[in-house]
């Protein structure tokens, strides 16, 4: 697993540039796809997916799933900036809350999902416009009990070393100086699958409610039902036309729900304003890259 400076393969740049775009700058866990024009609502902001770290790292791709025929997988690195950067890759135990949020916990010792994944190098040093592959290996022990297994990989920048002196203020030459340098870091989930328990995405308790700023808001709570694994997928936002075609409101990539939470809550707004009374809004559920429908529900606006 070496890097390879210079050039980049033509093909290679142009999937990792064409990801760049796709993510726009924004974690473990999510932007809009801007709606078609139309006279409708404009599409619902959301907040970005921060897979490039510190702007300058680019990481492909953005989750792993280990199914029971899979056992070695890629991770793909590019340094997107001017100058060569180190990053060191570590496990950090994260846990989703019911907001969606993925929030770092204390553990006391390693998971069930980090004793059976590898992987190397664990640290790279990365020059401008260079890539570099990590290798994932997954080794399952013969007792696995069925289910999934999830661990977060956490790709951090190493800080450089200043050797700018911090200066005192002279007024206070007793002070002490503080100088903070921050550090960037993106985690992505690894998870492992054993035997056959698919869950199955619901949505309920939809409702429309107007925001602070006036604007209309979808409010819903995405179900993981039945199985023992997690629910992943793009959610679009429909208005139901009569007699036309319906015009997509907004959609959000990348909304996962993890076990052991069998349900989040969202809030998805609609567009600039008060979307009118007896509007048709149709809620969907769709695989990220089959574009087949999981969930679906509809809700009349009062």
């Amino acid at each position: 697993m070496s890097s390879r400076p210079g050039t980049l393969h033509l093909l290679t740049r142009t999937l990792l540039l064409a990801l760049a775009l796709g993510l726009g700058m924004g974690l473990l866990a999510q932007a809009p796809v801007p709606a078609a024009p139309a006279p409708a609502p404009a599409p619902a902001a959301a907040p970005a997916l921060p897979r490039p770290v510190g702007g300058d790292l680019l990481v492909a791709p953005t989750r792993l799933v280990f199914d029971a025929k899979l056992r070695s997988a890629q991770l793909t690195l590019l340094n997107t900036g001017t100058a060569p950067a180190t990053y060191r890759l570590t496990y950090i135990r994260m846990e989703m809350n019911e907001k969606g949020e993925l929030k770092e916990v204390q553990s006391d010792g390693p998971s069930v999902a980090e004793d059976m994944v590898r992987y190397a190098p664990q640290q790279i040093t990365l020059e401008p416009g260079v890539q570099q592959t990590v290798r994932i290996l997954v080794r399952r022990p013969a007792d696995l009990q069925d289910g999934e297994y999830r661990a977060h990989l956490l790709i951090r920048a190493v800080p450089k070393e200043d050797p700018t002196p911090v200066e005192v203020d002279p007024k206070e030459p007793n002070g002490v100086a503080i100088k903070l340098t921050p550090v960037y870091g993106v985690s992505i989930p690894v998870i492992v699958r054993q035997g056959d328990t698919p869950s199955t995405p619901a949505f309920s308790n939809l409702q429309v409610a107007q925001g602070p700023d006036g604007r209309s808001l979808l409010k819903f709570a995405l179900q993981r039902q039945g199985g023992k694994e997690s629910v992943f997928g793009n959610v679009q936002i429909t208005q139901v036309a009569t007699g036309a075609k319906d015009v997509k409101m907004a959609e959000w990539r990348g909304i996962a729900v993890y076990p052991p939470l069998p349900e989040r809550f969202m809030e998805i707004p609609l567009g600039p304003l008060k979307v009118p009374a007896g509007t048709t809004l149709r809620l969907a559920f769709v695989h990220p890259e089959k574009g087949n429908v999981l969930a679906e529900s509809q809700i009349v606006v009062q």
